[in-house]
This record gives structure tokens, C-alpha cells and sequence, in this order.
């Protein structure tokens, strides 16, 4: 049986430790701060980091070091039959086109591009495990995680939509939509699904927002019930630096009969282009 090692990245929401406590390979993203780098997951936790954006004046991010990426690799590739990366879509991230650059030296490293985020990386770890000790390829895992892709989806309720508008995730018109929408002092959510980032709602608050997103979520399963969205459905949450806005979300889940799988604090990665107070609620089908 084929010795098969992963790589995560910061879109994982996992800091480098986490990952390497699981057996995983890790790149970092990196985050400058008004001139200062940071390696995402790795120089500072996760809350202090989000703090630092949230006071930043210039923030912007980049790709892990191609040293970095490269020590990982090889390391990796040594060790392993098969050494997969788990990068998000080349359409969000640049991270697939740097990981490319080492296919051709290293033969046993395999790209699988997808959408997920935080935990739903684990969730596909342990169905490609299993898929591969069932004997199936590579291209037979790629097209089944491209169904479960279609079903998989992503709220994020975001606070000060400048980081959304300034980030270069949103066309210009939803844009626009986001500025007029914010004049009016109403609070827009986002649905991230395949490539696509789009408005979702118009709420008052985060409150009204999040309690539209739980009946999103509920027109997943026929008979709108919590018991059948959470028998078929893993559902995450992303939490913010605001904790007073985390543990809302949270209680409103569950005075609807919803609990989350994981609660993750949100990557500086993602946060550069939600803002450090967002929450991010995602749901993806329970692979079998």
C-alpha cells in the first residue's frame, strides 16, 4: 500500500503546528503589516495576528517563500509514496502556480486544487486516505471532490466592507452594490461558491444575518429540519477577533437546533480580504 503524506496551507486556518501534529506538511502564507512580514500560522497566534490587521494602516498578503515551499517538498517527498498539496482555487490564490513549479523535479508530488476551507481540508484528507486504499486513482478522487465542491459553500459575514471592497475578490459592480448597500447602514453577507464570490442577503445586523443564513443552509434538505441538514451535512464556523459577535452566532446556531463540527479563529490569510472581525459559516456534504 502506497505511503501517502499532505500539505496544507494557511487556508486551512491550522497554524504550522497544528498540521505537523497531524502529519501534515505546511506553507505558510505571508502577511506584511505596514512594512513587517509575518508568516502566517507560525510567528505570532492566530489572535494577535488578526489584532495587528485590524490596527494596520497598509496590510496585504503573499505567497509562502519558495524556499519554504521547496524544504517542505522535498522533505516530504523523501518520506512519502505519494505527497499530495491541497491548494485553493488558482482563481483566489497564487499558491497552485508556485506549487507547479516543482512537479516536474519532484514526480510524486500531486496538486489538487479545490474551494474548501478550514476544516473541510481534514474532511477531504481522510476520504482521499480511504479512496486510495480502495484502490482509486487520483483522477477518480479529483472528480469526486469536484461533486461535493458543487454542494459546498461558504457565508461570511463581514463588519467593514472595505477590506471586501479593497481585497480584488469582487467584481466592480458587486462593489458598488457593497458601497450602496453600506451608505445605507444595512449589513450585506457573502456567499462563496465554486469561483464566485457574490452578495448573498441584506440584513440589519449580524444577528438577522446569521438567522438568514441557518434557513440557506436548511433549504439543503427537504423537509427543512436541523436533524436532516447535520445527518448529511458537516457545517463549520470561522470565528472573528469580536468575541461578543463569535459566541451570538454560535448561541443563535443552537437555539435552532444547529451545533458546528469546528470552530476555527479566522486565518490572516482570508482576514486581509474579510476584515479580522468577519465570521465565516460553511457547510459541505459528508463525504461516503
Amino acid at each position: 500500500m502506497k505511503k501517502v503524506g499532505f500539505i496544507l496551507d494557511s487556508f486551512s486556518c491550522l497554524t504550522q503546528e497544528e498540521a505537523n501534529k497531524l502529519g501534515y506538511g505546511y506553507f505558510p502564507f505571508r502577511v506584511d503589516i505596514d512594512n513587517k512580514i509575518y508568516h502566517d500560522g507560525v510567528d505570532l497566534n492566530k489572535d494577535t495576528l488578526l489584532k495587528l490587521i485590524a490596527q494596520g494602516n497598509k496590510v496585504q498578503t503573499s505567497l509562502p517563500s519558495l524556499e519554504i515551499m521547496e524544504n517542505v517538498i522535498s522533505s516530504m517527498c523523501e518520506e512519502y509514496d505519494m505527497v499530495i498539496y491541497l491548494p485553493i482555487s488558482e482563481t483566489l490564490s497564487g499558491a497552485m502556480s508556485a506549487a507547479n513549479n516543482f512537479t516536474s523535479e519532484y514526480k510524486n508530488f500531486i496538486i489538487i486544487p479545490n474551494r474548501f476551507v478550514a476544516d473541510q481540508f481534514l474532511y477531504v484528507i481522510e476520504y482521499i486516505k480511504n479512496a486510495i486504499e480502495k484502490g482509486l486513482t487520483i483522477n477518480d478522487i479529483k472528480k469526486k471532490l469536484a461533486l461535493i465542491q458543487k454542494d459546498t459553500e461558504t457565508y461570511i459575514i463581514p463588519f467593514d466592507l472595505k477590506y471586501l471592497i479593497n481585497g480584488g475578490r469582487i467584481s466592480n459592480l458587486k462593489k458598488f452594490v457593497l458601497k450602496s448597500v453600506s451608505k445605507m447602514k444595512l449589513l450585506p453577507f457573502i456567499r462563496f461558491h465554486l469561483n464566485e464570490n457574490s452578495p448573498a442577503g441584506i440584513a440589519r445586523g449580524y444577528k438577522g444575518a446569521t438567522t438568514q443564513i441557518i434557513s440557506k443552509l436548511l433549504d439543503k434538505v427537504k423537509d427543512h429540519k436541523p436533524f436532516s441538514l447535520l445527518e448529511k451535512f458537516h457545517i463549520n464556523f470561522v470565528s472573528g477577533i469580536n468575541e461578543e459577535v463569535n459566541n451570538d452566532v454560535i448561541r443563535i446556531f443552537k437555539e435552532n437546533k444547529l451545533t458546528f463540527n469546528s470552530v476555527r479563529v479566522n486565518t490572516s490569510v482570508i482576514a486581509v480580504h474579510t476584515g479580522p472581525d468577519a465570521v465565516a459559516v460553511s457547510i459541505m456534504p459528508k463525504i461516503k
